[in-house]
């Protein structure tokens, strides 16, 4: 029975990361259209936006919740957190230049997240998450996140992008877990402030 549990959750992490390419986060078919509305969004929309993503401290993903999740922007600060180059993700589909771990369950977590904040057009909140990155060496290195999510609607409403605002953790107690494999947030502290 154990040796099923790694195969399955692989399973899981191979639908999330196909319906991230062939649906997006959408709930229908064609829910977002063609082309994202970034270019039909007034001259202060577009400058909320980038104010959004720029001036936060914390790192922060502007991905487009259409088939493929690609990332429109980072910040820096998500530059130096995840080891890459806003210039050189910008256009990737999301898992790609981010795939986390290979266990599956980071990924899976995330595109729920993604989800339910585009289907919702709510702001959703994962309090603790572990999400690996691959460090500037190409290693593997355990990370953990607690992440927001926020709708970016135009100016009509209908929603154009999703921001991801992902603190990242540092581990007081490396073995203080709740029962679920979570850490105890009274455990992390930001590791950026």
């Amino acid at each position: 029975m154990d040796t099923a549990e790694p195969s399955f959750a692989s399973l899981q992490r191979e639908v999330s990361l196909l319906q991230a390419e062939y649906l997006g986060v959408q709930s229908h078919v064609g829910q977002f259209g063609s082309s994202p509305g970034y270019f039909s969004l007034s001259r202060r929309r577009k400058r909320e936006i980038l104010d959004m993503l720029e001036g936060s401290s914390d790192p922060c993903l502007l991905v487009d919740p259409r088939p493929g999740l690609r990332i429109v922007d980072a910040n820096h600060a998500m530059e130096a957190a995840t080891f890459t180059r806003r210039s050189a993700i910008a256009g990737d589909k999301l898992f790609a230049a981010l795939p986390g771990g290979r266990e599956g369950d980071d990924v899976i977590t995330a595109f729920e997240a993604y989800k339910i904040c585009a289907q919702t057009l709510r702001r959703h909140t994962l309090p603790a998450q572990r999400y690996d990155i691959e460090g500037a060496g190409g290693e593997v290195l355990l990370r953990h996140w607690r992440s927001q999510y926020f709708p970016i609607t135009d100016d009509a409403g209908s929603l154009i992008y999703l921001l991801n605002r992902a603190v990242p953790l540092i581990m007081d107690q490396p073995t203080n877990f709740h029962r679920d494999g979570m850490p105890d947030a009274e455990a992390c502290a930001p590791a950026y402030r």
